[in-house]
Parts: structure tokens; sequence; C-alpha cells
């Protein structure tokens, strides 16, 4: 959705059939049959993260110190 205060956006994610595992990435085998090992592979956690805060991080270069 856009059209928020400064031109902010929001996404919302609803997970369906994840655990308390990082979205993308399989659990290690010796997790995968622990409670909450399920994952989705339906996105990339990091790669979301990462479109998100790319285009708001400022070039070492120009900060002010």
């Amino acid at each position: 959705m856009t059209g928020g205060v400064g031109g902010t956006q929001v996404t919302a994610w609803t997970v369906f059939g994840g655990g308390h595992t990082w979205p993308g990435t399989p659990v290690p085998a010796e997790w995968a049959d622990s409670p909450g090992a399920a994952v989705t592979t339906e996105f990339d956690a990091a790669e979301q993260i990462y479109d998100f805060a790319h285009p708001l991080l400022t070039p070492a270069a120009s900060r002010k110190l």
C-alpha cells in the first residue's frame, strides 16, 4: 500500500505453515524434527529486508561524523 505520510509504504506478510525459522532458508537437518521447524520458501526474508532497507541507506562517504 502506498500513499502514507512522507511517501511511506506498508507491506503486510502472512506466513502460512511457517514455524520459528528464517523464511527462504532450509532448516539444518538436526532441527528438522523439532517443533516449530516448519519453513516457508515462498519468499526469502533476507531479500525482503534488503529491498526495504536499501533505498534508506546513506553511503558512508556522505555521513556527517
